[in-house]
C-alpha cells in the first residue's frame, strides 16, 4: 500500500472518529436538557416527598457506600481501553472475550462486597450521623430511616456496578450516541416513576428504590441491545471467560482503582466530614450544589466521553497527529464551558437551588463563590486526567491524585468544623490547585512530546 493511501486510510478513520463523536456530542446535548429538566423535577419531588433531614440522611447514606464503586476494581475504563483498542486492530473475538471476563470479575467481585458491606454497616451504621450509642433510641422512627436508606443504597451501588461495564463497552466501540438515546427515555420514565411514587403516598425507603431501579432500567436495556442487535460478538458466555486477559485487565485495570478510591475520598469522605459536624440537614446545601454542577460539567465532559474510544482507538493505529489535534480543541473548549459555568453558578446559583428546594435550602453567595472557583480549577484538571487515562497513562496520575485526597481530609478535618459546607468548598478547591491542576497538564505535555 502506498503512502497517499495510507493517508488517505488515516483521513478516513480520522473523519469516522469525527462522525461519531458529533453524534455522541448531539445525543449527549439532547440527553443533558433532559436530565436538567428531570432531576429539577426528580429533586423537587423527592425533597417534597421525604424532607430536609430525610433527604439528607439519604445522600449521606450515598456518600457512606460510594466505596463501593471500587467494586469495578478499574475495570470500566480498563474495559473501555481493551475494546478500544481491539476495536482499532479489528479484532472482535477478543472484544467479546474482554467483555464477558470483565462482566465475570466484577459479580464475583458485587457477592464479596455485598458481604463486607452488611458487616461494616452493622457495626458502625449509626455512627455515621450520630445515630448510635445512648441517644440512639431519643428518634427511633430517624433511626429506622437511616437503616432503610443503608440497605437501598447498598443494593443500588451493587447494581451500578456491572451496568458500569456496559457502559464502557459503549464508549470503547465509540457508540455513545446510542447509549444517550437510551438515556433519554430512561430520564422520562424515572420522572414520571417519581411522580407516581410520591402520588400514590408511598413509603420513604420504597419512594427510593423505585426511583434508583427507574433510573438503572434503561442502562440494562441498553445492554440487551448492544449484545443482542448491536454488536454480537459481545453477546456474554462462560465459554468466553479468559484467564490470561482477566490477568492483564487487572494489572491494566490497578491504576485506575487506585484513582477511583482517591476520587471517593475527595468527594465522599468530605461530605461525611460536613454530616458528623453539621449533621444531616447541612449537607443538603452541599449536596444539591454539588449535584447542580455534575448536571452541568455534562456539558463539556460529553465530549470528553465521545472521545475516550476515539483516543484509545487512534492509539491503537498510531494516529498521533490526530490525538494531539482532538486533545488541544477538546482542553480549550472544556476550559471555556468550566468558565461559563463557573460565573453562572456564582450569580444564579441560589436562584436554582431555590428552584429545585421550593425554598427550603438556600446557600450563602461565599460558598457558591468558592464552588465556582473549584468548579475552573476541577474541570481543568479532570479534562487532562481524562485524555491521560484514555491513552493508557494511567500510573503517572497516582501520585497526584492520591496527594489530593490526603489534602482534601487535611483541610476538611481542618475548616469544616468552623465553616461548614463553605470550609468544604476551600477544602476541595485548595487541594485541587495544589496538586492534579498543574501536574496532570505537565504529565500530558511530556506524554505529547515523547
Amino acid at each position: 500500500m502506498s503512502e497517499a493511501s495510507l493517508v488517505a486510510k488515516d483521513v478516513d478513520h480520522g473523519a469516522e472518529r469525527y462522525r461519531r463523536m458529533r453524534l455522541a456530542v448531539l445525543t449527549s446535548v439532547a440527553s443533558k436538557i433532559v436530565r436538567l429538566g428531570s432531576q429539577t423535577v426528580i429533586v423537587a419531588i423527592t425533597l417534597q416527598h421525604l424532607g430536609t433531614t430525610a433527604y439528607g440522611l439519604w445522600v449521606t447514606a450515598v456518600a457512606a457506600l460510594g466505596w463501593l464503586s471500587w467494586g469495578q476494581a478499574g475495570l470500566a475504563p480498563g474495559l473501555t481501553n481493551a475494546i478500544s483498542a481491539a476495536d482499532g486492530e479489528e479484532r472482535l473475538e477478543d472484544q467479546g472475550v474482554y467483555f464477558t471476563t470483565a462482566l465475570t470479575l466484577v459479580f464475583a467481585i458485587c457477592m464479596g462486597l455485598f458481604v463486607v458491606a452488611q458487616v461494616l454497616l452493622s457495626v458502625a451504621g449509626g455512627t455515621i450521623v450520630g445515630l448510635a450509642g445512648p441517644q440512639a433510641g431519643v428518634d427511633v422512627e430517624l433511626r429506622g430511616q437511616w437503616e432503610g436508606f443503608l440497605q437501598i443504597a447498598l443494593l443500588l451501588a451493587l447494581l451500578r456496578i456491572p451496568l458500569g461495564i456496559v457502559e464502557s463497552a459503549f464508549v470503547g466501540l465509540q457508540r455513545v450516541h446510542v447509549l444517550r438515546l437510551f438515556d433519554i427515555v430512561g430520564q422520562a420514565f424515572t420522572v414520571g416513576a417519581a411522580a407516581l411514587l410520591a402520588q400514590g403516598h408511598a413509603s420513604k425507603a420504597l419512594y427510593l428504590l423505585g426511583v434508583g431501579l427507574a433510573t438503572e432500567l434503561f442502562v440494562l436495556v441498553a445492554g440487551m441491545y448492544l449484545v443482542f442487535k448491536l454488536r454480537p460478538s459481545l453477546r456474554p458466555a462462560l465459554s468466553k471467560f479468559d484467564l490470561h486477559k482477566s490477568r492483564q485487565m487487572v494489572s491494566l485495570s490497578g491504576g485506575y482503582l487506585i484513582i477511583q478510591v482517591a476520587s471517593y475520598l475527595v468527594t465522599s469522605a468530605g461530605t461525611l466530614i460536613l454530616a458528623a459536624n453539621h449533621g444531616p440537614a447541612a449537607v443538603s446545601v452541599f449536596a444539591l450544589t454539588f449535584l447542580l454542577y455534575q448536571m452541568a460539567s455534562g456539558v463539556w465532559m460529553m465530549f470528553i466521553t465521545g472521545l475516550w474510544g476515539a483516543l484509545g482507538e487512534a492509539r491503537s493505529r498510531g494516529d498521533w497527529r490526530w490525538i494531539k489535534l482532538a486533545q488541544r480543541r477538546l482542553i480549550w473548549f472544556s476550559t471555556a464551558c468550566a468558565a461559563a459555568f463557573a460565573l453562572g453558578l456564582a450569580v444564579f446559583g441560589n436562584f436554582t437551588l431555590t428552584l429545585w428546594s421550593s425554598g427550603k435550602v438556600q446557600a450563602e453567595p461565599v460558598f457558591l463563590l468558592c464552588m465556582a472557583l473549584y468548579t475552573l480549577v476541577f474541570s481543568w484538571a479532570v479534562v487532562h486526567a481524562q485524555i491521560l487515562s484514555a491513552l493508557n497513562q494511567v500510573w503517572s496520575q497516582l501520585l497526584a491524585a492520591m496527594g489530593n485526597a490526603a489534602f482534601v481530609l487535611a483541610f476538611g478535618l481542618w475548616l469544616v468544623p468552623p465553616y461548614g459546607a463553605t470550609g468544604l468548598a476551600v477544602a476541595l478547591m485548595a487541594a485541587c490547585a495544589l496538586t492534579t491542576a498543574w501536574s496532570f497538564p505537565l504529565i500530558l505535555s511530556r506524554t505529547a512530546k515523547t
